[in-house]
């Protein structure tokens, strides 16, 4: 823990939910993201630079060189000034093992969101803190591979009723049997699964593949572009009720109490919505984050004992 007085962040910024993904947690709104830097607690054991396939590049680099990631410490009180003056209306904290910092963050004032991508499971007293959670499986370039972690995170949290989207990373378009852990835990907790494909495959494949897996569970949105699929639509009568590019939403339309303006079903959202993203923050962050140096609000080196924050 940090005492407290101020957040380790290796990265500020304003951004949408969005461009998290979070599609059904507050849509249209902005949020204040945390991109937090090393945490005191334990890591996991040696031998992570040689599992960058696993869990790729960005996960690998933290792990195997922390000081890679210059971080600086942040005061809440400079923090909630920044959120105020932006309008933001949650919090979220990303970067590996977020969640660790909750307890510290939740002194900002904010609604708290978070990222995971499942090395150490989020234990109650974080998991008790947050609103939402964007629970990350990355896909085994080896041809799969269990994530339990995966799978009891979802369990739990939905439980302790905080919104859950599930989101998978995969270099290319697979069959969707092998997605089955986080096909199951999405299905399981009734959360929209968020496909992120880097490499489309020239379009063929991922279309078979959201074929599969638009069959299987709703909603499911499908990252790649050109190809991407991030429309919503209802899940009784096909009315699409938002319209998405990465990280904005462009339009969504919903009746009183969430519902679909056609037929009338519940669509699930947390927190209330917005009819898009503000006109005036794509002109600034057209791909939704608006990134600012933790130095412009007098961040610190992290380690650096320097004077109170």
């Amino acid at each position: 823990m940090e005492g407290c007085s101020g957040l380790t962040v290796a990265g500020l910024g304003v951004s949408t939910v969005e461009s998290v993904p979070l599609y059904h947690y507050r849509p249209g709104g902005l949020v204040l993201r945390l991109y937090t830097g090393p945490h005191g607690s334990p890591r996991p054991g040696g031998g992570a630079s040689s599992r960058c396939l696993e869990w790729g590049v960005e996960v690998c680099e933290w792990m195997s060189r922390p000081g890679s990631f210059p971080a600086y410490t942040v005061g809440l009180e400079r923090l909630r000034g920044l959120a105020g003056r932006w309008g933001v209306e949650a919090a979220v904290l990303d970067g590996l093992e977020s969640w660790l910092h909750a307890p510290c963050a939740r002194r900002l004032g904010l609604p708290l969101a978070a990222r995971t991508q499942g090395l150490l499971e989020p234990g109650a007293e974080e998991l008790g803190l947050l609103e939402a959670l964007a629970a990350e499986y990355t896909y085994l370039l080896g041809g799969g591979g269990s994530n339990l972690a995966l799978a009891r995170t979802v369990e739990e949290a939905v439980g302790k009723g905080v919104w859950v989207e599930v989101v998978v990373y995969m270099p290319r378009p697979v069959e969707s049997s092998l997605l089955a852990p986080p096909l199951q835990a999405a299905r399981e907790a009734g959360a929209p699964l968020h496909l992120v494909v880097l490499d489309h495959g020239g379009g063929g494949p991922l279309s078979r593949l959201a074929a599969e897996v638009e069959r299987l569970h709703w909603p499911v949105y499908i990252h790649s572009p050109p190809y991407s699929r991030l429309d919503t639509r209802c899940p009784r009568c096909g009315t699409v009720v938002a319209t998405r590019r990465e990280g904005l939403l462009d339009a969504m339309q919903l009746a009183s109490g969430g519902r679909c303006p056609r037929c009338g079903a519940g669509i699930p959202v947390k927190g209330g919505w917005r009819g898009g993203t503000p006109r005036w923050f794509r002109r600034l962050a057209p791909e939704g984050v608006y990134w600012i140096d933790p130095r412009i609000l007098g961040g610190r080196p992290a380690g650096d004992p320097g004077e109170s924050l």
